[in-house]
């Protein structure tokens, strides 16, 4: 934003304008609030050739300011010590070699977040994906928890939506590469912490996935006698359904059969030409 000249005892003086919150203390805010509480305030420097530096103000009144932050020519600033809960005011202004003072910029307000009470709370961010390359695996992934006095986290899985089968203790990690899941089934997921103790935080809010089945492999053809075969070989147990069609757009199904198992066409000398597939049929 532009700057301002101001006129004050015969001398040009400049307002600092552009003030603002920077990235530090947007993602500050997000956090759980501690003891130490910080903000970071950048600005666009004075283009004036006579200042020497800045000065910031914060208080908790607006216009009243009963912290004083002298940066010299730097653009930035953290101001640390704030109360959580409370609002504080933010205003800079510059100053030249003799110590005069420019007008003071617009003011900003920040809430401080409020510190929550001490304990373990539910685990956040759980995510789960593919693991690539490796059939019948997924990775869950989870933000780190930044609870006081926590060793590690308990995974639960299972196939029914809040009826976990299985738990996993692992230690302080954020990853984990879960394996054995059965083709074409939904699993369910969720987490907790635990500190030293075995004092356990509430589960997480829960995630599913839905394994994909690899698809089948028609292997071994043959044409004898009029009719045209061919092994078909999925998930052993699943249920497949073979399709043929003779212009590869129009699909007739003509068998389901569970894998493995050999299809035979016995019409198969009816057609000049007749193509194949199969698809897997879920539950």
């Amino acid at each position: 934003m532009p700057l301002r000249n101001v006129k004050i005892s015969g001398r040009s003086r400049s307002s600092v304008f552009g003030l603002f919150l920077g990235a530090a203390l947007l993602s500050l805010a997000q956090l759980p609030a501690r003891a130490d509480e910080s903000v970071t305030l950048t600005w666009i420097p004075s283009i004036a050739t006579n200042v020497a530096g800045y000065k910031i103000y914060a208080g908790t009144a607006s216009r009243a300011y009963s912290i004083t932050n002298v940066t010299g020519i730097a653009t930035n600033t953290t101001i640390a010590g704030l109360v959580p809960g409370k609002t504080y005011f933010f205003a800079a202004a510059t100053y030249d070699s003799a110590g005069n003072e420019s007008a003071r910029s617009s003011e900003l307000s920040y809430v401080v977040p409020a510190a929550r009470p001490p304990g373990l709370y539910p685990v956040t961010g759980l995510t789960v994906s593919a693991n690539p390359g490796v059939p019948n695996s997924v990775i869950l992934s989870w933000t780190a928890s930044l609870d006081a006095g926590v060793v590690g986290y308990q995974i639960f899985s299972g196939s029914a939506s809040g009826n976990y089968s299985l738990s996993q203790n692992v230690g302080l990690v954020n990853r984990l590469v879960f394996t054995g899941l059965v083709p074409g089934s939904t699993n369910y997921f969720a987490i907790r912490e635990f500190d030293t103790a075995w004092n356990e935080s509430d589960v997480s809010a829960e995630i599913s996935w839905q394994n994909p089945v690899p698809p089948a492999a028609l292997t071994s053809p043959v044409r004898a006698d009029g009719q045209f075969s061919f092994n078909v070989s999925g998930v052993t147990g699943n249920r497949y359904v073979v399709q043929a069609s003779t212009d590869l757009v129009n699909w007739t199904s003509l068998q389901t059969n569970t894998a493995p198992f050999t299809f035979v066409d016995a019409n198969a000398a009816a057609y000049n030409q007749r193509y194949y597939r199969t698809y897997y049929l879920s539950p």
